[in-house]
């Protein structure tokens, strides 16, 4: 086995590689605290997966971004009879997945329907 710094856990952390009977899964057994308790830590990392996890991302920021767009098109026109509170309540609702709201960042203005943008 290796001996490696493995800085995610703890600056001058010893890791030790793994023998990992998977392809494309790197794995590194350390120790760590963890809320405040001395563990045993075992970090793995996944090609595949990463890429999937930042298609599903992508996928629903697209999804998001669509709806957004949707809705100020909507306000852009005063088509809408919503008040300020059932749009704000709407934006919600629209970024509320998975890291969607940490990603995005959305500014209504003024206070009645045909003014809100």
């Amino acid at each position: 086995m290796s001996t490696r710094t493995c800085s995610p856990c703890r600056p001058g952390a010893a890791a030790r590689s793994t023998a990992v009977k998977f392809p494309g899964l790197s794995a590194y057994d350390t120790r760590a605290a963890v809320y405040g308790t001395d563990g045993r830590v075992i970090l793995t990392h996944s090609v595949s997966l990463r890429a999937a996890q930042a298609r599903g991302l992508d996928q629903t920021l697209a999804k998001a971004t669509r709806a957004l767009t949707e809705l100020a098109a909507t306000l852009a026109r005063g088509k809408t009879r919503r008040d300020r509170p059932a749009m704000e309540a709407e934006i919600t609702r629209i970024t509320r997945p998975r890291w969607v709201n940490r990603v995005l960042n959305t500014d209504l203005t003024g206070q009645t329907p045909p003014r809100c943008a």
